[in-house]
């Protein structure tokens, strides 16, 4: 078993996101790939509607087909169907992130109305961000009907031997835009919190 080197942001809400090494490199490299040469893309993170809900864990990422420009990805209404149909009766979409590109980090009246329609489902937890080639990102979080936006990132990630081989399949997936990307990260789950 490896060592766990889970680095915990301070935010102002205490919470902690975690997402595996490898997804969140795999989400790196889209944001710099999708800005340069297919516009803006969105992701969604899948994990257990969490008992503790000031420490989250995302299990898996997945890229939806979705139509990208340069200012916009809107993910296919039947890929989404497909996302929800294939969740396990525990799981839940946790999390919506997308590209900005060079744009700010900010949320867009688009954003603003995904935002919107993502709070009528009443979850209760919801994380949504974007993330610009700059390194910067705006997040805000619905906990329990409560929505904040967040000063710092919330995200933590993990690190292991399993994690590194799965970043490389999945990096060499990226090759292949036209087919779909699910990143299955190891359960998360189990591992103790630093």
């Amino acid at each position: 078993m490896s060592k766990d080197t889970t680095k915990k942001f301070t935010c102002n809400s205490n919470l902690a996101v975690t997402v595996a090494a490898h997804d969140w490199k795999v989400i790196q490299k889209v944001i710099r790939v999708a800005c340069s040469q297919y516009g803006e893309c969105s992701w969604l993170g899948i994990g257990k509607v969490p008992t503790n809900l000031s420490n989250v864990v995302i299990d898996r990422i997945v890229f939806p087909k979705q139509e990208n420009d340069r200012t916009a990805s809107d993910i296919d209404d039947l890929a989404m169907v497909d996302v929800i149909n294939n969740l396990a009766d525990d799981e839940k979409i946790l999390w919506w992130g997308h590209s900005h590109g060079n744009m700010g980090a900010y949320y867009s009246a688009k954003d603003d109305k995904t935002w919107d329609a993502w709070m009528e489902q009443s979850p209760e937890f919801f994380i949504g961000t974007c993330h610009n080639v700059k390194n910067e990102s705006f997040q805000q979080v619905c906990v329990s009907g409560f929505v904040t936006q967040l000063d710092q990132s919330p995200f933590c990630f993990p690190h292991d031997e399993e994690e590194a081989k799965a970043v490389e399949e999945a990096l060499s997936q990226m090759e292949k835009p036209s087919a779909p990307i699910i990143v299955r990260a190891p359960s998360l789950a189990s591992k103790q919190m630093n």
